[in-house]
This record gives C-alpha cells, sequence and structure tokens, in this order.
C-alpha cells in the first residue's frame, strides 16, 4: 500500500474548514488506535522541536492536517474505486 496522493480539491474544501478541537482530538484518538507508533512519534517530536508550548501545539496542528488529509484522501480513493472512478 502506498502513501495517497491528496488532491488539490481535497485541500480547498480543507481549507475553507476551520480547526475544530474535537475533530483535532478525535484525529489524535484515531491515530493513537490505529497508529500508536506514529502517534508516539509525532507526540515526542512535538516536545523535542521547542520547549515553548505554542511552537508545540502548531507542530501538533500540523501533523494533525497532514494525518487527516491523507485518510480523507484514503477514503475518497476508496469510494473511487467502489464506483469505478
Amino acid at each position: 500500500m502506498t502513501i495517497p496522493r491528496v488532491s488539490r480539491e481535497l485541500v480547498e474544501t480543507r481549507a475553507k474548514e476551520k480547526l475544530d478541537i474535537d475533530k483535532i482530538k478525535e484525529a489524535w484518538l484515531e491515530m493513537a488506535l490505529e497508529n500508536p507508533y506514529l502517534f508516539s512519534a509525532v507526540s515526542n517530536t512535538s516536545q523535542a522541536v521547542s520547549e515553548e508550548r505554542s511552537v508545540q501545539n502548531g507542530f501538533l496542528k500540523g501533523a494533525y492536517l497532514v494525518w487527516s488529509l491523507l485518510k480523507s484522501q484514503e477514503q475518497v480513493n476508496q469510494m473511487n474505486d467502489d464506483w469505478g472512478f
């Protein structure tokens, strides 16, 4: 399995959404359950990047964005395959 290539349309759609703290928490829980080593690496790296909480939060929000875009694109690709697009 390869990492999905994220479409411009998906990025544009997501850019219009504001960051919802509940969605972020849900995504982190999903990552922790589905991919605990990735979750641990992202969490540890955010702390290693800086001691400033605002920098750590920015790093984590960026990681959330990447994770959610990849997951969403994977779902879009699966639906397209299922429907023959």
